[in-house]
């Protein structure tokens, strides 16, 4: 992790954000979506499918067209905290492939969208036989990831299913998973629901596999404005939650990204 380039605010940005945050927090939800729908890709994107696999690529980018985009996804916390978690996801991934005593481990990404983190991760590893499926409700996600893929040489590693992962016993068949990535997808979810999905992806996972979430809180100050104007509704988790989750899972490595907004919980299989 020593030498990830992070993101933080700097001071500037730190008075901005004191500034904005409550103009965008408590002005009249139905005003700020008028002014937003003049000239905002961000939101649009996320009215169409809140918190979706085209909103990520906005901050994974930083494809802005517009002022209010800029500030959305550039320069807002919880981008700098997106960019963020992928690097330390995509770290944490390639490590534990590399790690793994098997040459040709298998990763199971649910909610992939369609997969920047898992290319992140397969370039980076060493060894060229780890393989993915990336598993997504969206399908109109997989067609970038197959391009994305494909210009990465790596669509011959990485395989898509087109399902709700909140239904996972109906498709998970596969019992050579030997590492999970969850990033992105419990805090859209009930504590039932994430419950449920990792118990079944547990019964397919041996002793010694992984499993890597994402804990979230609400310091990025945002969460009014999320909720009432793009409609992203989150359930904020600490760490502790999250290793609650994991039942069957023990000696938890635990890594905070400097706005501490994210932390990514991995999990290995007892």
């Amino acid at each position: 992790m020593d030498d990830i380039e992070f993101e933080a605010p700097n001071r500037l940005q730190k008075v901005v954000k004191s500034i904005l945050n409550p103009i965008a927090n408590y002005t009249p939800a139905f005003l700020m979506k008028t002014i937003l729908k003049f000239r905002c890709e961000t939101a649009e994107l996320n009215w169409k499918n809140p918190g979706g696999w085209n909103t990520m690529l906005m901050y994974y980018e930083n494809r802005s067209k517009y002022l209010s985009d800029v500030m959305m996804t550039k320069c807002s916390s919880i981008g700098m905290a997106l960019r963020n978690r992928r690097k330390i996801v995509a770290s944490v991934i390639s490590d534990c492939i590399d790690r793994h005593r098997r040459d040709n481990p298998h990763v199971v990404c649910l909610g992939a969208g369609p997969g920047v983190i898992i290319n992140d991760a397969l370039k980076a590893c060493s060894k060229p036989k780890a393989t993915a499926t990336l598993v997504d409700l969206n399908a109109d996600s997989f067609e970038y990831g197959r391009q994305l893929a494909i210009k990465n040489n790596l669509e011959h590693r990485m395989n898509w299913i087109n399902a709700d992962v909140r239904n996972i016993d109906a498709w998970l068949t596969n019992k050579n998973i030997d590492i999970v990535k969850m990033i992105g997808i419990c805090e859209y979810l009930t504590d039932e629901k994430v419950k449920n999905i990792i118990s079944c992806v547990s019964s397919a996972m041996p002793i010694g596999s992984k499993i890597v979430v994402n804990s979230i809180s609400d310091i990025h100050g945002n969460d009014r404005f999320f909720r009432n104007v793009l409609g992203i509704n989150l359930r904020y988790r600490t760490t502790n939650d999250m290793e609650k989750f994991l039942i069957g899972f023990g000696h938890f490595d635990i890594h905070t990204e400097p706005t501490g907004i994210f932390s990514v919980v991995v999990g290995t299989k007892r």
